[in-house]
């Protein structure tokens, strides 16, 4: 097998501009982006890593100082809050956030530590 370095390029720039374009058409469904022209998404989209998670993944840990927003793309993320009962500590599920929701952004804006994992 072997391919010319011209194809190879224009299959990786046609691919990579597949996945923006699939980045930009997610970021339109966020509602803090309602307002950004198609372009400023392209832009932050450029930012964005994409990231799979397993079920049970902790990805914020309350209390301690977060360094990315989230995004939902697919699947569901429960926001957990510590809290003490009569029966003891545990965990209280604050809200269960699917797609397009975010979360993220508040800890990242005030430079305060996250207010639930």
């Amino acid at each position: 097998w072997c391919v010319s370095q011209a194809q190879f390029r224009r299959i990786m720039c046609s691919s990579q501009q597949a996945k923006m374009e699939h980045v930009v058409k997610k970021l339109g469904e966020v509602d803090l982006l309602q307002g950004l022209l198609h372009q400023e998404k392209a832009e932050v989209a450029q930012s964005f890593l994409t990231a799979k998670f397993k079920h049970g993944d902790v990805l914020i840990h309350e209390g301690e100082k977060q360094a990315a927003w989230y995004i939902i793309t697919a699947g569901e993320c429960a926001m957990t809050r510590r809290s003490t009962t009569e029966e003891g500590d545990g965990e209280e599920i604050l809200a269960t956030l699917t797609s397009p929701q975010h979360f993220g952004e508040r800890a990242l804006l005030r430079k305060r530590p996250s207010e639930f994992s």
